[in-house]
């Protein structure tokens, strides 16, 4: 049944609905793993005729026999209220036990609530950096991106531009537009004098010619900073406050802070 599934690392005839039919065969036998595969394929809408309440079933059972996937998978359906009552505190603990048993994205998601205190409950910056170091281990390009963050601005760990160049690369090589973003501030935070726009610019490439618009608008915005400090290079009388005229009221004005 994983033969036929995109879940199988090799060149292969990717076919759902043979995939399904094993993968039944597998889960009624009691197959947890197989039960667990079978709900992902529903939840992703992958096979012919998805069934969520077949999944949320699935997952069920497989979460309760502690497959690290599936518990994942619960955690998000009490996160959000979907197929399951909305419910915070079990969904946090079904992420514990499935990070602990190796589930990569259930490493991450601790981490973002760690990081961004989800739910009016305290940032932990320390747990955020431990949990996302950990899924950077197991090869996450997105836990790679958010280490080299935490080590750029000394987030739950040491201030560390070294470090964090070598992550936002690694993020970078593997296709992670924010890789390429990380790298382009570092170099201008890193640059003695003035940065070189243009460099900057050559650097963003790869960003502002791809299809990720949240990675694109930081590009920009980072440009248009170097712009707004070019300019006030190029005409320091415009930074004595009584050199500002005052314009119409309703007038729209962009500020770059």
């Amino acid at each position: 049944g994983r033969l036929y599934t995109a879940e199988a690392h090799a060149p292969h005839r990717v076919d759902p609905e043979i995939a399904c039919h094993y993968l039944e065969r597998a889960a009624s036998a009691g197959h947890v793993q197989a039960m667990s595969l079978l709900a992902k394929l529903h939840l992703d809408g992958t096979t012919l005729k998805p069934d969520r309440e077949r999944a949320r079933r699935l997952v069920a059972m497989a979460a309760d026999a502690g497959d690290a996937i599936a518990l994942f998978h619960r955690a998000v359906m009490r996160e959000h209220g979907d197929g399951l009552s909305r419910d915070l505190d079990g969904a946090l603990a079904d992420f514990e036990v499935a990070a602990r048993g190796g589930n990569v994205e259930a490493m991450l998601a601790l981490a973002h609530h760690a990081a961004f205190g989800i739910a009016g409950r305290p940032v932990d910056a320390v747990s955020a950096a431990r949990w996302s170091e950990r899924a950077a281990h197991r090869g996450s390009t997105a836990a790679k991106e958010m280490l080299a963050r935490f080590h750029e601005t000394g987030f739950g760990v040491a201030v560390d531009a070294r470090k964090a160049v070598e992550l936002f690369s690694a993020a970078a090589a593997a296709g992670d537009p924010a890789g390429h973003v990380g790298l382009a501030r570092l170099t201008v935070r890193a640059w003695p004098g003035s940065p070189d726009r243009a460099a900057i610019a050559q650097q963003l490439a790869p960003v502002l010619d791809g299809s990720q618009t949240a990675a694109r608008d930081e590009a920009l915005a980072l440009l248009a900073r170097l712009d707004c400090c070019e300019r006030l290079r190029a005409a320091p009388e415009l930074t004595r406050m009584l050199d500002i005229a005052e314009g119409r009221e309703a007038a729209p004005v962009t500020i770059v802070v």
